[in-house]
């Protein structure tokens, strides 16, 4: 939160250098090739060296609205362009060497809480964006030229399984959709919007902004167990981690859960 990078020798744990960028980080890093990209509270992204720290370029947006869910759009970067959703209802593509602006297209008007948070994602050589405000977007990438919307409101990026897409929605359901959009699945299993999809053990783990966790089949989507967090205010607004069998997440009570 108070805008420092560190960076450390992996072995060691000696710090090599660190870089202070004014405002909180919200997203992780995002490396590619020998750089680093930020999105910060402030609307700005930061590309770094990764190596050295060295700042290689900023680019700060203007953001008029008071408003705004105060989270961020974690950068995708493939192909030479850097993609990147802001808290205006843009989404933008900048050159990877030197930030140039390549292109910007509004895809939520209002006057508040029009942010483009989630994650941009590429699937096929289209761009996927997901917002709270509309149904979710698919552009074409190097012109970021609407393609065609889908008839859902989805706070999260959608998984590619393959040659489908997998994603929940805000209303508690978990669609699959195949390579041509066409509806394969659709299951509601939550009253509550649906934050993170991972795989684990053979199933899917997903977690909600309500209290409960479930265990559901990767095929049926069929739940096969719930797990209660503890707490009815309970919630996930974070990704779930899946690593050598574990799955952890960290509630809305700032409670770390780790499952084996």
């Amino acid at each position: 939160v108070q805008g420092r990078v560190y960076c450390r020798h992996y072995l060691t744990g000696k710090i090599k250098y660190v870089v202070d960028l004014g405002a909180s980080v919200e997203t992780e890093g995002v490396v590619y090739n020998g750089r680093i990209f930020f999105h910060l509270r402030n609307h700005q992204i930061f590309c770094l060296d990764a190596a050295t720290g060295k700042i290689l370029w900023a680019y700060k947006r203007s953001v008029p609205y008071q408003t705004t869910l105060q989270k961020a759009s974690k950068p995708l970067v493939k192909d030479n362009k850097v993609y990147v959703g802001f808290a205006d209802g843009f989404v933008a593509a900048f050159g990877i060497e030197d930030g140039v602006l390549l292109w910007e297209n509004k895809l939520v008007s209002g006057s508040k809480f029009v942010d483009i948070d989630s994650n941009p994602m590429m699937k096929d050589g289209k761009l996927f964006i997901a917002y709270l405000s509309g149904p979710m977007a698919i552009l074409e990438p190097n012109t970021g030229n609407l393609l065609r919307s889908l008839d859902y409101v989805v706070s999260r990026s959608p998984v590619a399984r393959g040659d489908q897409l997998l994603f929940g929605t805000v209303d508690g359901h978990l669609v699959l959709l195949d390579k041509t959009f066409k509806e394969v699945i659709n299951r509601k299993i939550s009253n509550a919007a649906i934050s993170s999809i991972v795989e684990w053990k053979g199933l899917l783990a997903v977690s909600t902004v309500g209290a409960n966790i479930y265990l559901v089949d990767p095929i049926t989507l069929q739940v096969k167990a719930t797990h209660h967090l503890g707490h009815d205010f309970s919630a996930v607004f974070g990704k779930m981690e899946s690593v050598e069998g574990k799955l952890a997440l960290l509630s809305s009570r700032n409670r770390l859960y780790v499952f084996k």
